[in-house]
């Protein structure tokens, strides 16, 4: 009886031990899957240890560990867009641990199944799987990785352009990665807030890389940092502050030498090219790009190179092993033989495809550099010609004011012609902003301009507010010009005439577009002491500017009294 208690004891000390053994192989394997990409080697040892899992007693522990590499080895298929091979894997994964109530694997491979099916485009159904998983994991309070979750469900939002829920997803699965510490999850988080965020937010997003950055460093994934800091450089140069992008490109070039001294990166040297292309310094980043091009088809060869060595080695040792077995495996020599040369040439074919179809991007890219050359040319030479015709225009309402009898006071004069030109000037600075379309942002350019006239005639003790409802989101330069003097000519009178005696008052244009038409009512308010814009003894050289802007626009002019003064006239937006 003793000797089967110690039998028995022996057993069960020993299918613990393997337990454990086979614990550490499989989370060596999950640590390598984030930091290698050695797929090939760790796929085999996961089916290699699924098995020798699957010749064991279907223990409830067993089962665990066979359902936990099973998954490792679909995370594998699914991080090499594998998902045809991946999806079979995890509906067996989902009824085995439904079977024996190993929910964590059920909710790990709900997610996963969500990604296969967003990827072939069943949204729904994936939509499905992110609510079991997520049901699941409330009912069995599995608060520790739910982080995974609602990575998953961004990223999903973000596939089908929902852009705020993806946001606010990532915002709630920060929560718990912080809190229980899942490194992993709140980086995605990062990276999800970063990419989905909108332009205007632009700031908040590179706050987000940062964060990103700085997580990866602290785990000593010095690749990771490098991604973020590049994504950072990138973003900063997209949005116009080349000097924020040239700082990130800096710490990147600093890590990239520190971690690959003697490995030039193609992609620093393409950023680097873009940094100089944004500076107009076209000399510099024609010569960046030739070294990211160069150092490219460097990579290529050297790639080619590594394969053919790793090919030759392999047959070597094949040869060597087979040179010791008897006369009989010649045959079997010759067989592997045939097929390193097949695979050998089949691996070059694609290889030199792939070179090929490179070097027609970048002579693609080289010439799409040149044609912005060109077009940079062309807008400088448009800019000049609208500098030269405004300067025109300063000289003609000049002329005009110098047999004007309205102006006695010349800090008055100088005043309305420094808001005059504050328009043209405000212009040209939105050109230089919009100079791919020739359009300018309406609304912002009329609110920037008016309440920069509004503060030259402000006074302490007055309360004067403006209101801006501007449907018209885009115009051309021509149709903004003679729109923004309009403007300029209305609000200074108002502020100078119509609030005598009045301590608050307001201040209103609306700009629409009824049923998408391509006409535009231009409506004027203030709600002072009221102005007879038809009294010709009451008009002086601004109203003459107004009526002649006005003709220019080809439009027709309403005028009231009551309650005020109003104006309002209708034009045709779409330059022909």
């Amino acid at each position: 009886m003793r000797l089967i208690f110690v039998i028995l004891l022996l057993i069960q000390s020993t299918q613990a031990i393997c337990i454990d053994d086979y614990g550490m192989r499989l989370d060596s394997v999950a640590h390598k899957i984030y930091n290698t990409k050695e797929y090939a080697t760790l796929e085999s040892n996961l089916l290699t240890i699924i098995r020798e899992l699957k010749k064991l007693p279907k223990t409830r522990d067993n089962v665990r560990l066979t359902l936990k590499a099973q998954y490792l080895f679909c995370e594998i298929k699914l991080f090499q867009f594998k998902y045809d091979e991946s999806l079979p894997v995890l509906l067996e994964i989902i009824e085995k641990s439904n079977t024996y109530n190993l929910p964590e694997y059920t909710y790990k491979s709900y997610l996963a199944l969500s990604m296969v099916k967003e990827y072939y485009g069943f949204f729904t159904d994936a939509r499905k799987d992110l609510n079991n998983a997520y049901n699941l994991a409330t009912f069995h309070n599995m608060d520790s990785i739910i982080s995974t979750y609602y990575v998953r469900k961004a990223s999903f939002f973000r596939f089908i352009k929902q852009n705020d829920s993806a946001v606010i997803m990532a915002t709630e699965g920060i929560k718990y990665a912080t809190r229980f510490k899942n490194t992993k999850d709140e980086t995605d988080c990062y990276l999800l807030l970063g990419i989905t965020l909108p332009k205007s937010q632009y700031k908040l997003a590179a706050q987000y890389y940062n964060k990103a950055a700085n997580l990866f460093l602290q785990i000593h994934d010095y690749e990771g940092a490098l991604s973020q800091y590049y994504n950072l450089s990138k973003h900063y140069l997209n949005n116009g502050h080349i000097d924020s992008s040239e700082y990130y490109y800096k710490k990147l070039s600093e890590i990239n030498k520190t971690l690959f001294p003697r490995k030039e990166d193609a992609s620093l040297f393409k950023l680097k090219s873009d940094i100089f292309s944004a500076k107009q310094m076209p000399d510099s980043a024609l010569k960046y790009f030739k070294l990211f091009h160069d150092s490219t088809l460097k990579e290529f060869e050297n790639d080619k190179s590594a394969e053919i060595k790793k090919i030759t080695y392999s047959y070597e040792s094949s040869r060597k092993e087979d040179i010791i077995k008897n006369q009989k495996n010649w045959l079997l020599l010759l067989s592997i033989l045939a097929i390193v040369i097949i695979i050998f040439s089949f691996i070059l074919f694609r290889k030199n495809r792939k070179i090929n179809a490179q070097n027609k991007i970048i002579n693609l890219q080289v010439e799409n550099l040149s044609k912005l050359l060109a077009q940079k040319e062309t807008i400088l030479h448009e800019m000049h010609h609208r500098v030269k015709n405004n300067l025109q225009n300063v000289i003609s309402i000049l002329e005009m004011q110098k047999e004007s009898i309205d102006y006695n006071n010349i800090e008055e004069l100088i005043r309305s012609n420094q808001n005059r030109i504050h328009s043209m000037a405000l212009l040209h600075k939105k050109l230089n902003r919009s100079e791919v379309d020739r359009e300018i942002n309406l609304p912002a350019y009329i609110r920037e301009l008016t309440e920069l006239v509004m503060d030259s005639y402000r006074e302490s003790q007055k309360n004067i507010n403006f209101n801006l409802n501007c449907t018209v989101q885009k115009i051309s330069l021509d149709k903004a010009m003679p729109l923004g003097l309009i403007a300029v000519e209305l609000v200074s009178n108002s502020m100078k005439h119509a609030f005598k005696g009045k301590s608050n008052g307001i201040i209103s244009i609306d700009i629409f577009s009824k049923n998408s038409s391509t006409l535009t009512n231009f409506f004027y308010m203030d709600n002072g002491i009221g102005y007879d814009f038809n009294t010709p003894s009451s008009k002086g050289l601004g109203l003459e500017i107004i009526n002649g802007l006005i003709d220019q626009l080809d439009g027709k002019i309403e005028s009231h009294n009551d309650n005020g003064f109003s104006l309002s006239f209708v034009f045709n937006h779409v330059t022909l």
